[in-house]
């Protein structure tokens, strides 16, 4: 037979609920309104409030994460979750993360008139030229004072634009405390003239098609925040490849024998140099 609470119990039992629901400021001290049900239902909608606008924070950071890896921008900027432009899935299209509905409809307006927009910033990261690769981001600023963005991971040695994303709609704020900070991964950002973004964008992509590697697929859709490539002056002080020749250095999602078979076919062996990290299945 089922035992009856006793009422020692259940006063323990509201004892807690109401030292629970003071915690979160709830209730005065004196426990004068611990019985008012209306004040036990602001209560309950606080919480709900709180959670919601941390479910929201945790969707927002979903909606901007993704693949740029030790690059910084994995957890923030991109939707879709796939890698390189050299394995990414033929399904995979701009936008394909996000419902077809007025929200995504108004972004992509925003990012198809960026070009229109004045520049905000171009940033990038403080050793790219040593390193020769990292992200480039430019932003632009929408009439509604938040910002339009895009991002390219580029390859100064070899393959070009390696990786594109842009999206629309980020506030100052998130730009500051988030955006920026993760496209140079921690490390102190470098902001450069808009007139140089666009020559190593274009110079990269120049570099690139001439030993046979084109531009990752979204680079199309991302280019709408640059400016018309035949406005951009050439910069005879960029250099690409390294020490003359193409230098390929593989990321964790290249396809590394297609990537050597183009240049073996393209430049030849013995006329490019490479730094794998894991074994190649030529």
């Amino acid at each position: 037979m089922r035992s009856r609470p006793c009422c020692v119990c259940i006063a323990a039992e509201l004892k807690l609920e109401i030292v629970a629901s003071s915690e979160d400021g709830s209730f005065r001290e004196d426990g004068g309104m611990a019985r008012d049900e209306r004040v036990r239902q602001r209560a309950l909608l606080r919480r709900k409030r709180r959670r919601d606008e941390k479910r929201a924070q945790i969707a927002e950071a979903d909606g901007w994460g993704g693949r740029f890896g030790a690059f910084g921008l994995r957890s923030l900027l991109d939707p879709f979750g796939s890698g390189s432009a050299l394995e990414a899935p033929a399904s995979r299209m701009p936008f394909q993360g996000l419902r077809e509905n007025s929200d995504y409809r108004a972004r992509k307006a925003l990012i198809q008139s960026a070009g229109e927009f004045p520049i905000h910033e171009c940033v990038a990261r403080p050793d790219m030229d040593s390193q020769g690769i990292g992200p480039l981001l430019i932003t632009r600023m929408q009439p509604d004072g938040n910002l339009v963005f895009a991002t390219f991971l580029v390859d100064l040695y070899c393959l070009g634009v390696k990786d594109a994303f842009c999206n629309a709609g980020i506030c100052i704020r998130d730009y500051e405390s988030r955006l920026k900070p993760s496209t140079v991964s921690g490390a102190r950002p470098r902001i450069i003239p808009p007139v140089l973004l666009h020559q190593i964008v274009y110079g990269a992509i120049d570099y690139a098609a001439s030993i046979g590697f084109e531009p990752h697929r979204d680079f199309e859709f991302a280019s709408c925040l640059l400016d018309p490539r035949a406005t951009v002056p050439r910069n005879p002080n960029l250099r690409f490849g390294k020490d003359g020749k193409p230098f390929f250095i593989s990321g964790p999602n290249d396809n590394v024998p297609w990537v050597l078979r183009i240049l073996e076919r393209n430049v030849g062996a013995g006329n490019f140099d490479f730094m794998i990290g894991g074994p190649i299945d030529r």
